[in-house]
C-alpha cells in the first residue's frame, strides 16, 4: 500500500488587520526624516488630525445644542430675534447632528483607523470637513452672526459664536485651499505649456493644448509620404558611380 504523498504546511492567512498593521509600520516615517518636521509628523502619521476634527466639531454641535435649549427657544429669545431666526436656528441644528454623525464623524473614524495610506487619511478627513461646513458650519455661523449685530443676551451665545465661528474659519480655510489645489493641478496639468517636453516644441506637454496645436503645424508631426520616399536618391556626384557599378555587375 502505497503511502499518500507528504503535504506541505499551509501558510498562515493573512488577515485584512495584518495587512494594515504592515502598510502603516511601512508608511511611518520618524522625525528628521527628509521633507518631514515634527509637526508634521505627529498630525499625519500619528492620525491626530481625524480625531482632533471629531473632538472638536462635536463639542461646537454640544455648545450650539446648549445655547438653543438654555435660551434660543425662550420666548425672550423669539421676541429678541424674531420667530424666523428661531425656526432656522433648530433645523441647521438637527441637519448638522444628522451630518455629524452620519457623515462626518463616520469618515473621520475611517481616517484615524482604517485608512492605511495618507492620501487615504486626508481625502477622507477633508471629505468629513466640507461636508460638515456646507451642511452646518456656514448656515448655524451666519445665523449667529446676525444674533451678533442685534446682541447677545447670554453668555452661552457668544460661547456658541466663538465655537461655531472656529469651525466656520476651519472649515473655510480648509475646502478653499482644496479647491484651489485641485482647480490649478487641473488647469497646470491640462493647459500649462510647460510639461515634459515633446517633439513639438521644448517645453511644450504632450498632453496639452499646445502641444497639439505644435504637432499640427510642425513638420516633425507630418505623416511621412513611404511611396515616393521610400528609399533615399544618391547624391548627384556618386551616380556615375553606382550607373558603372550596376552595368559591370
Amino acid at each position: 500500500m502505497m503511502n499518500p504523498p507528504p503535504t506541505s504546511p499551509q501558510a498562515p492567512q493573512t488577515t485584512y488587520a495584518d495587512m494594515n498593521r504592515s502598510a502603516a509600520a511601512s508608511n511611518n516615517l520618524q522625525p528628521g526624516e527628509p521633507g518631514f518636521f515634527y509637526p508634521t509628523w505627529i498630525a499625519e502619521e500619528q492620525r491626530y488630525v481625524p480625531i482632533f476634527c471629531m473632538s472638536f466639531w462635536g463639542l461646537s454641535i454640544l455648545v450650539t445644542l446648549i445655547n438653543y435649549v438654555a435660551y434660543i427657544r425662550t420666548g425672550e429669545a423669539k421676541d429678541i430675534y424674531g420667530s424666523g431666526i428661531h425656526g432656522a436656528y433648530i433645523a441647521f441644528i438637527v441637519l448638522g447632528m444628522i451630518t455629524y454623525f452620519g457623515v462626518s464623524a463616520t469618515l473621520w473614524l475611517w481616517a484615524s483607523k482604517y485608512a492605511t495610506t495618507r492620501q487615504d487619511r486626508k481625502f477622507f478627513t477633508i471629505s468629513g470637513i466640507a461636508v460638515l461646513w456646507f451642511l452646518n458650519d456656514l448656515p448655524l455661523w451666519a445665523i449667529d452672526y446676525r444674533m451678533s449685530n442685534i446682541g447677545f443676551e447670554k453668555a452661552i451665545q457668544g460661547a456658541s459664536f466663538v465655537f461655531n465661528t472656529l469651525c466656520f474659519l476651519g472649515g473655510g480655510i480648509t475646502v478653499w485651499l482644496t479647491y484651489t489645489y485641485k482647480v490649478t493641478t487641473f488647469l497646470d496639468t491640462n493647459y500649462s505649456p510647460r510639461h515634459v517636453p515633446d517633439r513639438g516644441g521644448v517645453g511644450q506637454g504632450s498632453g496639452s493644448v499646445f502641444a497639439e496645436r505644435n504637432r499640427s503645424s510642425s513638420p516633425l508631426h507630418t505623416t511621412p509620404n513611404f511611396q515616393h520616399h521610400a528609399h533615399p536618391a544618391p547624391p548627384p556626384a556618386m551616380s556615375g558611380y553606382y550607373e558603372t557599378r550596376n552595368y559591370m555587375a
